[in-house]
């Protein structure tokens, strides 16, 4: 505003200027003009006068020739002659005055006296009546006089006239600037004018959008939910937005010269003090700061205030501050880092919470004599209730199992979910009794009965402890000792509490160690596939076998597959594994019984495990090795086990009988240890039975164990199923699943698992026939010796 001012001042001072410089201008130009003007005047009067003056020199010297020629001069002539005269020197006097330095005018004046001399003497000469001699003097005296002066009047008349031409040029000339200069000043002002308009044309719509800001700022101000406000030094409200009224609920004016310190909380106000002199150490640099601010209903409002120091600044002068509600973006944040350190489902604490929540733990123990404490839970077959009951039912299951856990623990403890079934608990200032009373309460509350949705479900849960020693300073090691200890009690049966020990480090490593080996193996081909007899009982003959594989470690020599097959589906490489043993034994058989083309073709038995069963492709890779390899379908039987169909039991029914449809046939291995249900049983597409080797081994001994082998056996009976018994080890164990009317038998009775070499050897010798007629205990023990030297 105040250079607006400035320059409009300095625009009327120009103006002023401009006039005043025109002004003076056309007044000298009219000076110029009237002085030429009188200027030339003057020369004409003065050229008049001289033209009047040689017409009475021309009168009087025409008088004197007529008073010669005529002999005549009397008195009166005389005194006519006498006032011309004198009129003569009156002009010659006038001019003379007005030409005071020209010496022309005053050679004039010398020869006009010097002729009116003469003339007068002529005249005299007349009156005396000499007039030869007046006739001699006017031709030798005045003639020549009067010519002189003709001559001296004719220069004096060019150069009045000169004179005269030159005062017009320079006053016509001074006319012309003149006009021109003041065309040009029109030209200027009305071009000033025009600027001068379009000027307050835009001043004015300025002054409008300036206008039209002003009330839009102002609109906008009472309908922002940011309230401005300017304080001074001494945070005094100096200014406040009009909006404060609909915002913070109170009277603007009210707020005007109160401290701003009203406004905060006394625990506040420091840091509030601290970033207000930030802001005022930096001019025009925002500074943000977050407190709560105190609204006219008497709550307490999260706001975010952004201070500038805008005290230079003239229409301001002071520091600016632009306060904002934040509670709902408090609240969201606050939301966000539950969300982050929470489980979403129990919001109970995740890994990452409760991984910095026992670091804190280990820190507090290595400064005093306090003892941390974790129990690693995880639920034993969790999966076969969202299997069977659904995932709506597992989370049920997850949630109520949290909120029993928490009630076995003190209010500082930590119940977590680390993901999936399983759970860490921390407790504080605990010892082994203590801690192991914990446990034994969690298994307690699992034990009750769980209501999902009218099922009642009971769930067992392995649980692993690790204790700190007091230098523990690392809560991953920590919770990775307490995993390994629950690893190692669902591997010794589940259900169990075990409590960790250096040695389960050792066997960690060496899992490890196995894993890496493992992957390595796969890649190198170091596994190979034995194979077991598969003997028909009404025959004798060996009409399968069962493809086994077994890993030549490098250093460990032959491993069985009890030792790898568990860590390769953990890991998921049992996927390329197995369909490595199925393309090996796809391609062995087919030579077999291309080999043995008189004999009846083997048929050979390949295990699937659950996880291949979960394989998108499994079904076109089947076909691709039996393509591959050319072996007829009906001599290739994949093995499932009773507990991996039930995983996904709608899907794997799909799936299988999209395998049966290539002709594959399929046998339920280990039956009798799983969970099926007779329904799904019934619409399986199998034709083979396996009764587990458990149950075969005790039925000698165990009426119970024999009667549930009979059970099974009268089941695939009227199933219209092929029935195999594993595990035929003795003549009794041979002669009672004969009597119960079993299809096959496999076992060490019959056969060992065998190299490719001794497999083919023992179908050359034998020629397939493995059971004689009679039973005769020398007869079964055809395991050649080098057979007894493969690891089982």
């Amino acid at each position: 505003m105040v250079i607006h001012r400035y320059e409009q001042v300095s625009e009327a001072g120009a103006q002023r200027l401009f006039l005043a410089l025109a002004v003076l201008v056309s007044i000298l130009t009219a000076v110029v003009i009237v002085t030429m003007q009188k200027w030339s005047n003057t020369a004409s009067n003065d050229a008049l006068f001289l033209a009047r003056l040689d017409h009475e020199v021309s009168d009087r010297a025409a008088e004197q020739w007529k008073g010669i020629s005529l002999n005549s001069a009397d008195d009166e002539n005389a005194a006519i002659e006498r006032r011309d005269a004198e009129h003569a020197r009156e002009i010659l006097d006038y001019i003379r005055s007005k030409h005071p330095r020209d010496e022309s005018f005053s050679r004039i004046k010398l020869l006009y006296s010097q002729f009116f001399a003469e003339s007068d003497e002529v005249s005299r000469l007349l009156r005396a009546g000499n007039q030869q001699e007046a006739r001699i003097a006017s031709q030798r005296r005045v003639e020549p006089c009067r010519t002189l002066l003709d001559a001296a009047l004719r220069r004096a008349n060019r150069s009045l006239d000169a004179a005269a031409d030159e005062a017009s040029r320079i006053a016509n000339a001074v006319t012309v600037l003149a006009v021109v200069f003041a065309m040009l000043c029109v030209g200027l002002i009305f071009r000033r004018y025009d600027a001068d308009q379009n000027k307050m044309d835009r001043l004015a719509a300025r002054q409008e959008v300036l206008r039209e800001t002003k009330e839009r700022f102002e609109a906008l101000t009472r309908n922002s939910v940011d309230v401005g406000l300017i304080v001074d030094l001494d945070v005094i409200i100096k200014d406040v937005a009009p909006n404060v009224e609909s915002v913070w609920r109170y009277d603007q004016q009210s707020l005007v010269g109160t401290p701003f310190a009203n406004l905060l909380p006394p625990e506040g106000y420091e840091a509030f003090r601290e970033h207000f002199l930030q802001a005022i150490a930096q001019p025009r640099v925002h500074v943000t700061m977050e407190t709560p601010i105190r609204y006219g209903n008497g709550s307490w409002i999260d706001s975010e205030i952004v201070a500038v120091n805008l005290i230079d600044e003239p229409l301001i002068g002071g520091v600016v501050m632009a306060c904002r509600d934040i509670s709902e973006r408090r609240q969201l944040q606050d939301q966000l880092v539950f969300q982050a350190f929470h489980d979403p489902l129990t919001k109970l604490p995740n890994r990452t919470l409760f991984v910095e929540r026992l670091q804190q733990g280990l820190d507090r123990g290595r400064r005093g004599a306090d003892t941390v404490g974790i129990i690693f839970l995880d639920l034993d077959n969790f999966k076969f209730v969202n299997t069977s009951l659904g995932h709506v039912a597992g989370d049920l299951l997850l949630m109520t199992i949290a909120n029993r856990l928490q009630s076995c623990v003190l209010p500082g403890d930590t119940v977590a979910r680390l993901g999936g079934d399983e759970f860490a608990i921390m407790l504080n200032s605990v010892d082994d009794t203590k801690i192991l009373g914990v446990a034994e309460r969690i298994a307690a509350v699992l034990n009750s009965p769980i209501d999902l949705g009218g099922s009642d479900v009971i769930m067992a849960a392995s649980l692993g402890i690790a204790m700190s020693d007091g230098a523990s300073s690392n809560a991953d090691e920590m919770l990775r000792d307490a995993d390994t200890a629950m690893q190692q009690a669902k591997t010794s049966g589940k259900g169990r509490t075990t409590v960790f020990d250096l040695s389960m480090n050792a066997r960690a490593v060496d899992r490890l160690e196995m894993e890496s080996g493992l992957r390595r193996a796969v890649d190198n081909e170091e596994f190979r596939v034995f194979y077991q007899p598969i003997v028909h009982l009404e025959s004798g003959m060996m009409t399968e076998v069962e493809a086994l594989v077994r890993w030549q470690h490098p250093t460990r020599g032959f491993l069985p597959p009890g030792v790898f097959i568990p860590l390769a589906e953990e890991t998921g490489l049992i996927v390329p594994l197995g369909q490595w043993v199925l393309r090996s034994a796809c391609k062995q058989v087919k030579v077999w019984q291309e080999e043995f083309s008189g004999m009846a073709p083997l048929t050979v038995s390949v295990n699937l495990a659950p996880r291949q069963l979960r394989e998108r492709h499994l079904v076109e890779d089947i076909a691709r090795t039996l393509e591959e390899t050319g072996l007829d379908p009906c001599h290739l039987k994949l093995e499932i086990t009773e507990s991996g169909m039930m995983e996904d039991a709608e899907n794997t029914i799909t799936k299988l009988r999209a395998i049966q449809a290539l002709g594959v046939r399929l046998a339920v291995d280990d039956f009798g240890t799983g969970y099926s249900s007779m329904a799904y049983l019934s619409s399986l597409p199998i034709d083979t039975l396996k009764i587990d080797r458990s149950f075969v081994v005790r039925m000698t001994q165990s009426p119970d164990d024999a009667a549930i082998v009979r059970a099974i056996v009268d089941l695939g009976k009227n199933l219209k199923l092929r029935i195999t018994c594993e595990g035929i080890e003795t003549t009794d164990q041979l002669e009672r699943v004969s009597e119960l009317g079993c299809d096959r038998v496999q076992g060490y009775l019959l056969g060992r698992p065998l190299s490719v070499d001794d497999t083919s050897s023992l179908i050359e010798s034998s020629r397939m026939r493995l059971i004689p007629e009679q039973f005769d205990e020398r007869a079964y023990a055809i395991a050649d010796a080098n057979g007894r030297q493969q690891a089982a």
